[in-house]
C-alpha cells in the first residue's frame, strides 16, 4: 500500500479557499493535505538540498515557486538565515497583468517589486554560492548544455557566462520564441521570463561567483523526514 502526504505551501496559506480546496481533494481523491508554514517549507528545502550538497563552502539556496520564493543561507552548520517571500512567479504573473510578452516597463516594475522585499535582506547575508532548487533551474541547466536535467542525480555546475546569455536570452524573449525552444518544458513558457529575471537579479545583487542547479528540494526533504 502506497501512502501519498500533501503538503500546502504558500498558495494554498494565502488563499481564502484553502480549507475547501483540502476538502474536494480528501473526498476526491482520499489524500491529505497538510498547510505547513514558511519556516517549515524552508526547513525541507534545506534537508532536500542537503542530501546532495555538502556545503563545505557557505551558500544561498534559491527555491521559486508559483506563490513564495525561499532564499536559505547555509553551511555545513545548518541554516543560518532564511526566508520565505512572497515573489513567487504565479503572484508576479498576475501582478503582470498575465503578460506573456514582458515590456521594459514590466522590468522596471519587477526590480522595484524585489528591491523592496529583498533588499534589507540581502544586505544582511552574503555569499558568492548560488544553488538553484530544481524548477526554473532545471530549465536552464538544459538550455545551455542541450540534454534533458532528468537524467542527472546530483548537484550540477551552471557556468556563470552562459548562464547569463540563456537569461539574458529568455528576459528579451517573446512567447513565440519559447514556444519553439525544445528546452523549456511547456508549463515554463509563459512564466520563464519573470524566473530568469529574478535570478539574473539575485546574481547581480549578491556578486555570485559560482552556481549550481540540485534536482532535490521540498520533496526530497519530506520524504527524509
Amino acid at each position: 500500500m502506497t501512502d501519498i502526504i500533501g503538503y500546502g505551501t504558500s498558495a494554498l496559506r494565502d488563499a481564502k479557499n484553502g480549507d475547501l480546496f483540502i476538502k474536494e481533494v480528501k473526498e476526491q481523491a482520499g489524500i491529505q493535505i497538510d498547510i505547513i508554514s514558511g519556516k517549515k517549507e524552508i526547513g525541507l528545502i534545506y534537508q532536500g538540498v542537503k542530501w546532495l550538497h555538502n556545503f563545505d563552502n557557505p551558500g544561498i539556496i534559491m527555491d521559486i515557486g508559483g506563490g513564495s520564493t525561499e532564499f536559505i543561507f547555509a553551511n555545513n552548520s545548518g541554516v543560518q538565515n532564511a526566508s520565505s517571500f512572497d515573489i513567487g512567479v504565479s503572484r508576479l504573473y498576475q501582478e503582470l497583468g498575465k503578460n506573456n510578452n514582458l515590456t521594459a516597463r514590466n522590468f522596471e516594475f519587477m526590480d522595484g517589486y524585489l528591491e523592496a522585499r529583498l533588499g534589507d535582506f540581502f544586505a544582511l547575508n552574503n555569499s558568492e554560492t548560488l544553488i538553484g532548487a530544481s524548477g526554473s533551474f532545471e530549465t536552464f541547466h538544459e538550455m545551455i548544455y542541450q540534454e534533458r536535467y532528468s537524467n542527472h542525480n546530483s548537484i550540477e555546475s551552471l557556468p556563470l557566462e552562459p548562464l547569463m546569455e540563456k537569461l539574458d536570452w529568455v528576459i528579451d524573449s517573446r512567447y513565440e520564441d519559447r514556444m519553439n525552444n525544445e528546452w523549456i518544458i511547456p508549463m515554463r513558457k509563459q512564466m520563464l521570463p519573470i524566473a530568469a529575471f529574478k535570478i539574473k537579479w539575485v546574481i547581480q545583487s549578491l556578486g555570485i561567483k559560482k552556481a549550481f542547479v540540485c534536482p532535490y528540494s521540498l520533496k526530497e526533504g519530506a520524504f527524509l523526514e
